[in-house]
């Protein structure tokens, strides 16, 4: 978490995503990644590019960016 966390403060500080609360930033993208871990804890097969697909988007608008 501490890479991500300085990614997204990185991109804040350089303009690419908006100004807002880095811990609501963080709170974001943990819910999405906590949610990827807890589907491949019940089914290691899962194919996570449905959650990918909606998801990863949302983010990128929530944060203000684009999707890369």
């Amino acid at each position: 978490m501490a890479l991500l966390r300085s990614i997204v403060r990185a991109g804040m500080e350089e303009g690419m995503f908006q100004a807002m609360s880095l811990e609501v930033a963080m709170g974001l993208a943990e819910s999405v990644l906590d949610r990827a871990i807890t589907l491949v804890q019940r089914d290691p097969a899962v194919d996570l590019g449905e959650l990918r697909a909606h998801v990863v988007p949302l983010l990128f608008r929530a944060l203000g960016a684009e999707d890369g």
